[in-house]
């Protein structure tokens, strides 16, 4: 696999395939096909997630980006709390970092970590970036346009523009345009009511969002140092 997040998806397989996750048994696509996909297309080195492994199954949420994913969070602790107080437990928790680090934590921890205030605030049409303590930056501005064509309810594509000034680090930048496909997709859930509803399409500066990942993922690759590489590696290595 020739992609940034490699490292993430084999630290992931390392401890599916380990025998404390042995009870894992069922609905095997839930990793290999759904978190996968998910990390490989829209993770970045900056991403945290929260993921739940147990017997049918795994559920992965994304930490600091958005309402939506804290509601899913809580969710899936709440109805597997007696798989991880079990003896032995039939379900495992674990904090993923984007940079391939992963330590398995307790639900209390694991809820604290949902809890804490998102990186990314909405405000009217604009996305703001929390910077640290009260600051914020803007990152975008959204509009929805919507295609009535021949669906029985429209589709919206989401549009964001974002200044200039946001585009020059690439780690950033990437994190920021993977948090903006969230926010995209929690958008078009509040305006049409329904959780099943997803955007059309998400563009980025008249771009495509798929594409704009895959541009500043390229520019990240570029910007690493051999060094940057080695002590990733290194760290991937060490016990969490």
């Amino acid at each position: 696999m020739n992609n940034i997040m490699t490292g993430v998806i084999d630290a992931m397989a390392a401890r599916i395939a380990a025998p404390e996750t042995a009870f894992y048994t069922h609905f095997l696509d839930d990793f290999r096909v759904h978190d996968v996909r998910e990390i490989t297309l829209w993770g970045s080195p900056k991403a945290q997630w929260i993921w739940l492994v147990y017997e049918s199954g795994t559920h992965l949420a994304r930490l600091g980006v958005d309402a939506k994913q804290v509601e899913l969070a809580h969710a899936f602790l709440d109805v597997n709390e007696y798989r991880l107080r079990a003896d032995p437990p039939t379900a495992r928790l674990y904090h993923v970092h984007g940079d391939g680090r992963i330590e398995e934590i307790t639900a209390e921890r694991a809820r604290a970590m949902v809890d804490q205030p998102s990186g990314y605030v909405r405000r009217g049409c604009h996305i703001l970036r929390r910077t640290g303590g009260e600051h914020l930056e803007v990152v975008a501005s959204a509009r929805i346009t919507w295609d009535r064509g021949m669906a029985r309810t429209p589709e919206g594509t989401v549009h964001f523009d974002t200044p200039e000034l946001t585009h020059a680090d690439p780690a950033q930048r990437l994190e920021d345009v993977c948090a903006l496909r969230l926010l995209a997709m929690t958008m078009i859930v509040e305006e049409q009511g329904t959780l099943f509803a997803s955007p059309k399409r998400i563009v980025i500066d008249g771009q495509d969002i798929g594409d704009v990942v895959a541009e500043v993922r390229a520019r990240y690759a570029k910007s690493r140092t051999p060094c940057d590489r080695g002590q990733r590696r290194l760290q991937q290595l060490l016990p969490a």
